[in-house]
C-alpha cells in the first residue's frame, strides 16, 4: 500500500506534500529527524491528511495533483472534507466509518483557526482480529500507537497490526472522553 499525505507546521505555517510506501508515522518520524530537506525548517510537522493507494504511481500522482494547487485554503478544504467520511483500506470491504464532526482528518489535526487541540479521541482497526479500538488521548496519535503496539495487557494485546483509521480533537479531556463513549 502507498499513502499521499500532507504534513503542516504551525511554525512556519506550511505544508508538506508527500507520498510513501511505509507507515506514516514512520514517514513522519523520518521528518522530524536530522537532515536538510524541507521539513527540517521546523520540528512541529503533524500528519494532517492521508490518502491511500493500491499502487506507487497513484500515490505520486495524487502528491502532484495537491502540490500543484498552490492553494492553502484549497489544501484546508481538502482536510476538512476528509473529516466526515473516512474510507481506509483496513476497513472490511463494504464497511465505511462515517462522523459528523468540526474535525479536521485522519491523524492528528492542527486547525485552521486559532485554536489548539489538547485531546484526541482515535479509532484503531486491526485486520487480524477484525476488530475495532476506541480510545482518547492527551499525547500525539501515532504515540498513543506506538504505546499499543508495544509488549501491555491490554484489549490491543490481542493484535499487532493496529492501524489508526480515524481521529477527532478537542480543546479539553471532557470532550475526547464524551465522543470516545458516544
Amino acid at each position: 500500500m502507498f499513502s499521499t499525505y500532507i504534513l503542516y507546521s504551525e511554525a512556519i505555517n506550511k505544508f508538506y506534500i508527500g507520498f510513501t510506501g511505509e507507515e506514516v508515522q514512520f514517514r513522519l518520524a523520518k521528518h522530524l529527524a536530522h537532515h536538510k530537506g524541507f521539513t527540517a525548517k521546523a520540528k512541529d510537522w503533524k500528519i494532517v491528511h492521508t490518502e491511500n493507494f493500491e499502487n506507487k504511481l497513484q500515490a505520486q500522482t495524487r502528491e502532484k495533483q495537491i502540490k500543484g494547487w498552490k492553494n492553502a485554503e484549497r489544501i484546508w478544504n481538502l482536510i476538512r472534507r476528509s473529516a466526515t467520511h473516512i474510507e481506509h483500506p483496513d476497513i472490511p470491504v463494504g464497511k465505511v466509518l462515517r462522523f459528523e464532526s468540526n474535525a479536521v482528518t485522519t491523524q492528528e489535526v492542527i486547525p485552521n483557526d486559532n485554536l489548539f487541540f489538547m485531546f484526541s479521541t482515535y479509532i484503531l482497526y486491526s485486520e487480524a482480529i477484525n476488530k475495532f479500538y476506541i480510545g482518547f488521548t492527551g499525547e500525539e496519535v501515532q504515540f498513543r500507537l506506538a504505546k499499543h503496539l508495544a509488549h501491555h495487557k491490554g484489549f490491543t494485546a490481542k493484535a499487532k497490526d493496529w492501524k489508526i483509521v480515524h481521529t477527532e480533537n478537542f480543546e479539553n479531556k471532557l470532550q475526547a472522553q464524551t465522543r470516545e463513549t458516544n
